[in-house]
Parts: C-alpha cells; sequence; structure tokens
C-alpha cells in the first residue's frame, strides 16, 4: 500500500541518516590526533638542522633547511645561517641559496597545507545544528589539504633524501682522497619524511572509512550528495 511504503522508506532513510552521521561523527573526533602529531612532526623538521648530518675533522656538521649547526671536539656549538655564513665565495653562497629554493618552497607549503588540515579536523568536531553537512564539508576540506601536505612533504624528503644518497656515493668512491667523511642519521629529515606518511594514512583512512561508508549507506553515486 502507497501510505505504508512511504512510512517505511522514511523509516529506512532515517535511519541510514541517523547511521551516517553517528559514523561520520564518530571519525571526525578522531581526526585531530593524527593531524596535530603531523603537524608536530612537520615544525620539528622544519626548524632543525638534521637534514643532513656529518662528522668533518672531529666536528660535527648538522644541516638543515635555513641554518647549520656547527659543533667542535670541545662541545663549542654555533649556528651558521645557511648559506651565507657556511661559504666565502658570493658565488657559491648564491647557488646554495637557489639549490635549496625548491626544498624550502615544498616544505612551506606542506607546512602550510598541514597547518588547514588540522584547523579543518579541529572545526569538524565543534557540533553544529546542521551536523551531517557541517562534518562532511570539513572533513572534505581535512582530506583534500592533507592530499596536498602529503605531496609536498613526501616530495621534498624523497628528492632530498635522494641527493644525500648521492652525496654518501661519491664520498665513498673518493674516501681514499677525501678521507673518512662519515654520516650520522639525518634525524629532520626523517621525522619530516615520517610527518608526509601520517598525512597519507590518515587521508586514505578518510577515504575508506566516512566517504565509501557514505556510498555504503547512501546507495548509488547520485544520491551521495544530498544533504539534510
Amino acid at each position: 500500500m502507497p501510505g505504508k511504503n512511504n512510512r517505511y522508506n522514511d523509516l529506512m532513510e532515517n535511519e541510514s541518516t541517523t547511521e551516517e552521521g553517528n559514523t561520520t561523527f564518530k571519525y571526525a573526533g578522531f581526526l585531530p590526533i593524527p593531524a596535530v602529531l603531523s603537524l608536530i612532526l612537520f615544525l620539528v623538521g622544519f626548524v632543525t638542522p638534521g637534514w643532513a648530518c656529518v662528522e668533518i675533522l672531529g666536528q660535527y656538521v648538522g644541516s638543515g633547511l635555513w641554518y647549520s649547526y656547527v659543533c667542535g671536539a670541545r662541545s663549542d656549538c654555533e649556528i651558521k645561517w645557511f648559506p651565507s655564513q657556511q661559504v666565502k665565495s658570493k658565488d657559491l653562497a648564491d647557488a646554495l641559496e637557489n639549490y635549496m629554493v625548491k626544498y624550502r618552497v615544498m616544505a612551506s607549503l606542506a607546512l602550510v597545507f598541514q597547518i588547514f588540515a588540522t584547523i579543518s579536523a579541529l572545526l569538524a568536531i565543534i557540533p553544529k545544528t546542521n551536523l551531517k553537512q557541517y562534518l562532511f564539508t570539513f572533513i572534505c576540506i581535512c582530506n583534500f589539504c592533507l592530499f596536498l601536505s602529503a605531496i609536498f612533504s613526501l616530495v621534498t624528503s624523497g628528492m632530498y633524501a635522494h641527493q644525500l644518497i648521492k652525496s654518501m656515493i661519491v664520498v665513498k668512491k673518493y674516501e681514499h682522497i677525501l678521507g673518512k667523511t662519515p654520516y650520522t642519521f639525518p634525524y629532520s629529515l626523517f621525522v619530516f619524511g615520517i610527518g608526509g606518511i601520517i598525512s597519507a594514512l590518515t587521508m586514505f583512512f578518510i577515504m575508506g572509512t566516512v566517504f565509501i561508508k557514505r556510498l555504503t549507506v547512501n546507495g548509488p553515486i547520485g544520491s551521495t550528495f544530498q544533504m539534510s
């Protein structure tokens, strides 16, 4: 009968809406945790001088995106801003500056998008009247920012690690001339890359739990974006 069918359809729609809202809200409350963790890792990698670490003639040199940290045998350390205070030749300093520009720009973009993603994740857990629309909007924004943050951070750390490995191979090849130059663990590069991996995993988590769940609950793709 038409009346009973309409009541049944309304009941099923309300049940689906409630299930969808509960699922979305549950995962929205989880999002700030990996977003904030990734942001902290980005900040640590962004400001610390541990992208390339090496010991030269008893001195420890840690180089970052913006400055280097040089420690002598007597633990007397100093900061040298990159690259003007590291090389005496202006041409070499300009070359090093141009070389670092792409890493600085990509790392800065990764950090900025991660900040936006974290803000969106925090806003998604603030209660609103139209909760479902509100949650889905900010989760979409968060997921998009996480995608860009992961891309820029992983490309930055991957390119830098590739250049670092190439330099290690060259030093190893001419070790009989240059002497041993032991590289130490590039902790800032590692931390920055881990932050990008967490952003990527969080992005895939959102896609796999929130968006796919939406399709499962709502049915056809055409009804996916119908909000109430």
